[in-house]
């Protein structure tokens, strides 16, 4: 029996070598039972990108899921990681699933999980941030594009030269950060971005929000000698209300 080894938030694997649908159902009937010991109702999201077999691997993770007395929503056509998370959160799931292996190479594929969960920002105007023991990002104000968002994220943070400009490549690189080495890494925002466009805004969020968790998720479970990152995310004090609007945290 192959051995599935979770990442920092999933597995990836060779398509047909490990990746199978035998092994996709393991995972799915795992998660579906861990998420029942959370919730007594539960409903999770399932979506799939691009990659070879897609559609076959997220209707296997729907037939567990439904199989096991979770309401599933499985989306229609190909979605991005942010699209899963977004879905979640408007159809109040307590799980998305994705199909995918992100910046991997074509051969792999991969099940990806998207927890709902509390806001984990730090709203203030003057946060205790060590300039001599953090990284920090600082983000300028007034930017009202994607594409402005984007440029200035990968400027401040040194993102590598493969960086796409694109929500899953933040993500990734969000989760990454092995460039780094200073321990603490620090997002600081002069205002909330893409105000001019709700859709995104509420992408971006989510994408932080995701990262600031599965950073936590994976420290806990990795020795204190483990060179990982302690990431956080500011914003103004005033920001607080629009963000949790934005979110409908």
């Amino acid at each position: 029996m192959t051995k599935i080894k979770f990442g920092t938030d999933g597995w990836r694997a060779v398509i047909a070598k490990e990746f199978t649908v035998e092994n996709v159902a393991r995972v799915t009937a795992a998660t579906a039972e861990w998420l029942k010991k959370q919730k007594a109702n539960p409903s999770v999201v399932v979506g799939h990108d691009c990659r070879f077999a897609g559609e076959l691997f997220a209707e296997t993770v729907a037939k567990v899921l439904t199989n096991s007395g979770i309401k599933v929503y499985l989306a229609k056509g190909f979605v991005s990681t942010p699209m899963v998370s977004l879905g979640a959160v408007e159809k109040k799931a307590d799980l998305g699933i994705i199909i995918t292996a992100s910046h991997n190479p074509p051969e792999y594929n991969g099940f990806k999980l998207q927890p709902m969960r509390t806001l984990p920002f730090m709203f203030s105007d003057s946060p205790q941030i060590s300039d001599d023991s953090t990284f920090k990002i600082d983000l300028p104000p007034a930017l009202t594009s994607k594409s402005q968002l984007l440029e200035a994220m990968a400027s401040a943070a040194h993102f590598p030269s493969y960086f796409g400009l694109n929500w899953d490549g933040l993500s990734d690189c969000l989760r990454d950060f092995h460039w780094i080495t200073k321990r603490k890494i620090a997002v600081v925002h002069s205002d909330v971005p893409l105000q001019i466009s709700p859709g995104d805004c509420k992408i971006y969020l989510e994408i932080l929000s995701d990262a600031v968790h599965d950073w936590r998720s994976s420290a806990a479970a990795i020795p204190p000698s483990s060179p990982e990152h302690d990431f956080q995310v500011v914003f103004p004090a005033a920001s607080e209300k629009s963000v949790r609007e934005i979110l409908g945290a």
